[in-house]
Parts: structure tokens; C-alpha cells; sequence
């Protein structure tokens, strides 16, 4: 909780909340109970705290715990292609989602930015289906999620190429691991996050 009150008193536009680990390599998955019940002691306040929040999760059952809590966001790291009945819920509760593009494992042979775009352009067939409004669709590239260091820092050299999409691009690149290994870092003026009315 008082890391939330600092995040709020140091300017932060929103807070986004997890309770399982989504990093590539070594997590262990919990349940949606679990998950829940992690969750449940700090919701309430971090949601009083009267900025908008957003709940960073896979399953589509914690996800719909948490809007009935006062969440405002859907954070979906597998970009709704995980489990088929997330966009249906996010296109019920007429919600705002990020759609992050994700890899089961990196694979230093892929042509990321290629992958990327396929990634999102199913991600968006799948949330037209669904009914998802695209003025509720951000799409966050997944630095260090499924890519190499290099492809991760591809990704934030080419950002632009994103724009094809005509929609908000959330970049998520703090505390990653490749930043800590020496690779020097060159993001430029394209590595800002790209602000919308909506999210």
C-alpha cells in the first residue's frame, strides 16, 4: 500500500496490480482462488486511492473479480489469445484492455517485428469478434516477454512500426532483465509511452 501512495504522489496516470508472476522463465502458476486471495486484502484500497487501476492477469475469472472490485483496466499479457473467454468478458463489461504480445519462449531466428504484427492482428480479429471497441485496445509490444535481448531491444528501436495499427502503444520497460546486462540501451525519442483519452 504505500508503494501504491508513493506511485500516486510521484504523478502516476494509473496502477497496474498482479498477484501471479508473468515472468518468461521460472514462475510457477497459482490458481484463480489463489490469485484472488492475493489479491483481495489491497484491492479495495489501492482503488481508493482515486486513480484508475488495472489488473494484470491471464484468467478471465480473476479479471472479473476485479472490475466488480473497482477495476478499471483489463491487462492481458497473452493479448486475449490465451484463454477464448476473456474477450468475451471484456467486451461484456465494456472495459478498456491492454493486449501484450507475448512468446512462449524467445527464438533468436524470429523476425520479432514481424511477429509482433501477425501477433496483434489476431489479437484484434479475435476482439472484433468479440465486440471489443477499438477505442478500448491498447497494444503493449511485451518487452522482455518470449523475445531475446536483442529482439527486445529491436522492439524499442522500431516502436514507430506500431503505429499501422492506429492505436495507443503502451511500453512496459521498466525493471527488465535485459537492461541490467550491459546491452546498452538506445530507445530515443520513440520509446515514450504513447498516451490516449481512453487508457
Amino acid at each position: 500500500m504505500a508503494q501504491a501512495q508513493r506511485m500516486v504522489a510521484e504523478g502516476a496516470d494509473i496502477i497496474d496490480i498482479g498477484a501471479e508472476s508473468t515472468r518468461p522463465y521460472g514462475s510457477q502458476p497459482i490458481s484463480a482462488d489463489e490469485e484472488i486471495q492475493r489479491l483481495r486484502p489491497i484491492m479495495a484500497d489501492v482503488v481508493a486511492l482515486g486513480i484508475p487501476v488495472s489488473i494484470d492477469s491471464m484468467k478471465p475469472v480473476v479479471v472479473a473479480w476485479a472490475l466488480d472490485n473497482g477495476v478499471a483496466i483489463a491487462n492481458d499479457v497473452w493479448g486475449l489469445q490465451r484463454d477464448p473467454d476473456m474477450a468475451k468478458l471484456i467486451a461484456e463489461r465494456n472495459c478498456p484492455v491492454v493486449v501484450m504480445h507475448n512468446r512462449d519462449r524467445a527464438d533468436p531466428n524470429v523476425d520479432i517485428m514481424t511477429d509482433i504484427a501477425e501477433f496483434f492482428s489476431r489479437s484484434l480479429e479475435i476482439a472484433a469478434k468479440a465486440g471489443i471497441l477499438p477505442e478500448h485496445i491498447a497494444l503493449d509490444p511485451g518487452i522482455g516477454f518470449g523475445k531475446t535481448q536483442e529482439q527486445s531491444m529491436m522492439v524499442l528501436a522500431r516502436l514507430e512500426q506500431l503505429k499501422t495499427f492506429g492505436l495507443p502503444v503502451l511500453v512496459g520497460a521498466s525493471r527488465k532483465r535485459f537492461i541490467a546486462t550491459g546491452v546498452a540501451v538506445r530507445t530515443g525519442s520513440s520509446a515514450r509511452r504513447h498516451r490516449s483519452p481512453h487508457i
